[in-house]
């Protein structure tokens, strides 16, 4: 519980607007890996049947990282974002990546995708207002 000698701490009335700056699971290097992947596609459809000539759908790489960027702001109190994050697993094989010098490092890791939902949820006066992560593998 908070509390201070000079100071009239109400608790219930805390304030948890937050921004996400990066939010992510798995090896920060399948990220970069994928990035350089899309790159090295771009303009060059040749041997892939994706519209984008990239080997990976079309918003995967987005799908990663879905609330980076994102604020979630209280306009009153007594409020508080409750997230919900459902985590999918994606296996990289050597089929579906470009091959570079980079790929033995990477192919055969994982990367994950984001399916996420967000919802602003009310407190009572009694009780203190939390931000909540909840996630399911």
């Amino acid at each position: 519980l908070a509390q201070s000698n000079s100071h009239d701490i109400a608790p219930h009335m805390t304030n948890v607007s937050h921004e996400i700056h990066h939010l992510s699971f798995g090896d920060p290097s399948t990220t970069r890996y994928l990035e350089r992947t899309i790159d090295n596609f771009k303009g060059n459809p040749a041997g892939s049947s994706l519209a984008s000539g990239s080997p990976l759908p079309a918003g995967f790489l987005d799908a990663t990282h879905p609330m980076d960027g994102n604020a979630y702001v209280t306009g009153d109190l007594h409020e508080a974002h409750h997230h919900y994050l459902k985590v999918i697993t994606t296996e990289l094989d050597r089929e579906t990546m470009i091959k570079d010098k980079y790929a033995s490092a990477t192919i055969g890791q994982r990367a994950y995708r984001i399916l996420q939902s967000s919802q602003l949820s009310y407190f009572r006066n009694d009780v203190v207002p939390e931000a909540k992560f909840t996630y399911d593998l």
